[in-house]
């Protein structure tokens, strides 16, 4: 009775450690580990499965349920790209359309004393961590590139 509860306590103060480091920890490492992770309990799993003569049947399972993910992936993906392009497309027409100056040289963070190289530099900069190929908004690519357009004259 006493050593359940001494494993029970050390397991708890175990969890709250791994909680806190993982609290701490950067995302990709722990995108990485939790990988890594996935992988050793597949692993596992294929083994356990493959020893119990149950391997061929949950192949054919996972193909099933795999094909269905696929297919509402496919059709998520589109609907998820109607919706965002309408609100995207309503949303950056407005603000695009009244921009000043002033506030392209905030969106770009820059001062009024700026040359043109700082203005193509601080574009560069900020599209590549937001650019919708890496994920991110075209409404932000958007007005960023119209920030640029503005202070470059375009």
């Amino acid at each position: 009775m006493i050593l359940k509860a001494i494993i029970g306590l050390v397991i708890f103060i175990l969890l709250i450690y791994v909680l806190k480091a993982f609290a701490r920890a950067n995302p990709k490492k722990i995108l990485k580990f939790l990988k890594i992770i996935g992988i050793i309990l597949l692993t596992i799993l294929v083994f356990y499965l493959a020893g119990t003569g149950k391997f061929l049947a949950a192949l054919g399972g996972v193909t099933g349920i795999i094909s269905l993910l696929v297919k509402w992936g496919i059709l998520w993906k589109q609907l998820n790209a109607l919706f965002n392009f309408k609100k995207s497309s309503e949303h950056g027409k407005e603000k695009l359309a009244e921009m000043s100056k002033r506030e392209a040289l905030e969106v770009l963070g820059l001062q009024e004393s700026c040359s043109k190289d700082d203005v193509r530099f601080a574009h560069k900069k900020l599209i590549k961590g937001i650019h919708p190929d890496q994920g991110g908004s075209d409404w932000l690519a958007a007005k960023i590139n119209h920030a640029k357009d503005i202070l470059l004259g375009k």
